[in-house]
């Protein structure tokens, strides 16, 4: 059997339900733990993870055996899983859908630089807008069908995706 060479970097950011302000300073490194956690477990390897007060960052390498959708369901739900286990039940909860990149080999160290300096960048207002687009609302509230937006074809490669409940 011959041997098969993958290297997809991936750049996902997703946010609290409502944008709410709920990951201080203080806590942020126990949410940035538990998503490097599930990442660990599911073989995909951690470049930089950040988040603001209302949304997180992961850049990784995504393991040829774990669909994308997998690896943020399972960061989303262990994160806040033992966020609110930790400080208090129902306070961290992530809105449905999320912001998915494809990251060039070449732009892997650019990339992390941003990630790694979330807070900073956002206190000045230096954020790059294709680099921090989710879903704005929650569409549970406002829309009942499920849909997905693909970008320009001269803009970076991305995905929006949302799924409905049923």
């Amino acid at each position: 059997m011959s041997k098969v060479v993958r290297r997809h970097f991936i750049h996902l950011v997703w946010s609290t339900r409502g944008r709410s302000a709920v990951i201080d300073a203080a806590r942020a490194e126990f949410v940035h733990e538990a998503i490097a956690a599930q990442c660990f477990r599911l073989d995909c390897g951690v470049i930089a993870v950040s988040t603001s007060v209302d949304h997180a960052h992961l850049l990784c390498r995504v393991s040829p055996k774990v669909p994308v959708m997998e690896l943020v369901r399972a960061t989303k739900s262990a994160s806040s899983v033992l966020f609110n286990r930790a400080f208090g039940a129902d306070v961290l909860r992530w809105q449905e859908g999320y912001g998915e990149f494809s990251v060039s080999p070449w732009d892997v160290a650019a990339i992390a630089e941003y990630v790694k300096n979330q807070r900073t960048r956002h206190e000045s207002g230096e954020v790059d807008q294709w680099l921090e687009d989710v879903p704005r609302r929650d569409k549970r509230a406002d829309h009942p069908q499920a849909h997905s937006i693909e970008t320009q074809t001269d803009a970076p490669t991305m995905l929006l995706q949302t799924r409905s409940r049923r």
